[in-house]
């Protein structure tokens, strides 16, 4: 039988300054007991039935990022992370491509009409993008199997006699951070684009939807790019190349993950 720690609540005494430390010496207790897992929530404000929402409460994939840097042994996961991520997005792609569709009968021509405006999305700026998204998940898998690669070697390097290759390594994790900072640039880009020809968010129904996918998107990713940060900040400090590995093999899959859900966002809006 395999134990798993869940962490629903970080209001602990000391209050919000003391969160990161509790947290490092829970998760290496944690590790010292036999703890199989340890398990956060996929949640920006504390729910309901477990504390009052002004309560602290740390982003999930940020969060594991810390804990994989104190963690040796013990699994990490999301609670519910992915799958509510999914969710909430089929949500509201559903709610779009209703919306989008739906009419309504105008009493003084009998005819069925529509509010909705298509909205002229900047294809070329959206595709270049993309490119550089999926660029990033190409990256990040370098930068994830290059860190397997170190801690698989590190316990024969640490023989007697047997040297560690000094050469320099292409910064995969750092390039792919770079790249997201470039996407989300691009986001805001297209933003500025289409507010300045007139397509405000509440101007009409289809600029709504688009702001507010593609917002959600960035607003998720956002939370990738510090888990890299994090993740290339760790590679300068003292720490085992197991931990480093853990940190970099969690924001790879979750980068990943934004790149198919910004290939299911574009597809919805252009298609839908």
């Amino acid at each position: 039988m395999k134990t798993g720690l869940q962490l629903p609540s970080f209001t602990w005494p000391g209050g919000p300054e003391a969160i990161g430390p509790t947290l490092a010496r829970v998760v290496r207790a944690a590790d010292d007991v036999g703890f199989d897992s340890i398990w956060v929530m996929d949640h920006f404000f504390q729910i309901r039935g477990v504390g009052r929402p002004e309560e602290p409460m740390l982003e999930g994939w940020t969060a594991l990022g810390f804990m994989a840097a104190h963690s040796s042994r013990a699994r990490l996961g999301l609670m519910v992370g992915m799958v509510s991520v999914v969710m909430l997005f089929i949500t509201f792609s559903s709610t779009f491509l209703f919306r989008h569709h739906i009419k309504r009968l105008d009493s003084r021509t009998g005819n069925y009409i529509s509010d909705w405006t298509p909205l002229p999305l900047p294809y070329g700026l959206l595709l270049l993008n993309t490119a550089i998204l999926l660029l990033g998940s190409f990256t990040i898998e370098k930068g994830r199997r290059q860190a397997f690669e170190q801690a698989v070697v590190a316990p024969i390097t640490a023989l007697p006699g047997i040297a560690a290759e000094r050469g320099w390594r292409v910064p995969w994790v750092g390039i792919t951070a770079l790249l997201g900072l470039t996407f989300l640039a691009g986001q805001a880009l297209a933003w500025r684009q289409l507010t300045q020809r007139g397509y405000l968010l509440a101007s009409n129904p289809a600029n709504s939807f688009f702001y507010l996918l593609t917002g959600l998107h960035a607003l998720h990713l956002l939370g990738g790019v510090l888990a890299l940060g994090y993740a290339v900040l760790t590679g300068f400090l003292p720490r085992p190349l197991q931990r480093k590995r853990v940190v970099v093999d969690v924001a790879a899959w979750y980068w990943h993950f934004m790149g198919m859900l910004w290939v299911y966002v574009f597809a919805v809006i252009a298609l839908g």
